[in-house]
């Protein structure tokens, strides 16, 4: 009987760490996307902020954006508007901003590149989607 016992024991630990590391590995570190990665650190020599990086490039004010990068759609909507206005596809500009040159990119060196720090798996529609955050300015 104490065998027995310390095989149903045994079990239980398995399913318990199962459960820890698949949660582990679903955890989401950047749930807001954006937001979450594009920040101001304390004593850093760049305000990372979306607000203050677009500023630098000569970007007209997305001071009253509320949500990010949902509200970038306006002006960067990929149906019915983007490069037929002379304005840039959001997800075609995403991606190049983000990896272009990767040797040297901050999102390649610093994040990896990983997909799954911009976008989340909708697992009832089968897609993937696009994460987005109330701004941080």
């Amino acid at each position: 009987m104490r065998y027995g016992f310390s095989v149903v024991r045994l079990g239980l630990a398995a399913v318990a760490a199962s459960t820890i590391l698949i949660s582990a590995a679903l955890a989401d570190d950047y749930p807001e996307g954006c937001v979450d990665c594009h920040v101001q650190t304390q004593g850093a020599a760049v305000d990372f902020r979306l607000n203050s990086l677009l500023r630098q490039i000569g970007h007209p004010r997305v001071d009253r954006l509320k949500t990010i990068p949902t509200a970038c759609n306006r002006c960067h909507a990929d149906e019915g508007g983007g490069e037929d206005d002379g304005t840039p596809k959001f997800s075609q500009l995403i991606h190049i901003v983000h990896f272009d040159v990767p040797r040297t990119n901050t999102y390649v060196q610093q994040f990896g590149g990983k997909c799954q720090h911009c976008h989340a798996i909708d697992v009832d529609a089968g897609e993937a989607v696009v994460k987005s955050g109330e701004r941080n300015w």
